[in-house]
């Protein structure tokens, strides 16, 4: 057998290193299992935003981002269980409420405390403006053009 020298070895790693990422499916974080699961996230969300239809890869990014946070564990679980009585609300508890809130209408999120772009065109104050999103198609050509009615 010839002997494998270090250049050739690493280009074999170099190639199979992407296969390792692919061939291994990703595991939540201890945290996020001690978080409130997706589908209690998505009730708590349209309670909180009043709307029905929130994109279900959008939520998962936005639980993902807050279960990333040991102390948002709990305040999840409270929130998702009901609002608690105003004796037991706390600042923690209305700040990730409002994070909540803002993260779906906005399509931003923070993560590390920096702020991190879930989604543009999905971001829910597009359709509270009753405008599409900048950069978005609003319709067939020349739709630009023509007067908006609006149905309020």
């Amino acid at each position: 057998m010839r002997d494998l020298g270090r250049r050739r070895f690493l280009h074999i790693a170099a190639a199979l290193a992407p296969v390792g990422l692919i061939a291994r499916p990703a595991q939540p974080t201890t945290v996020a299992r001690r978080a409130i699961d997706l589908e209690a996230f998505l009730g708590l969300s349209r309670r909180l935003t009043g709307r029905r239809a929130l994109d279900r890869d959008v939520a998962r990014i936005y639980l993902s981002a807050l279960a990333a946070e040991p102390a948002n564990a709990e305040l999840l679980r409270q929130l998702a269980r009901g609002k608690p009585a105003n004796a037991t609300r706390s600042k923690a508890l209305d700040d990730l409420e409002q994070g909540i809130v803002a993260a779906w209408y906005t399509g931003i999120h923070r993560v590390n405390g920096t702020n991190q772009l879930a989604t543009h065109s999905g971001a829910l104050m597009w359709d509270a403006l009753s405008r599409p999103a900048p950069g978005v198609c609003a319709g067939a050509t020349g739709a630009w053009s023509r007067p908006r009615t609006h149905s309020r």
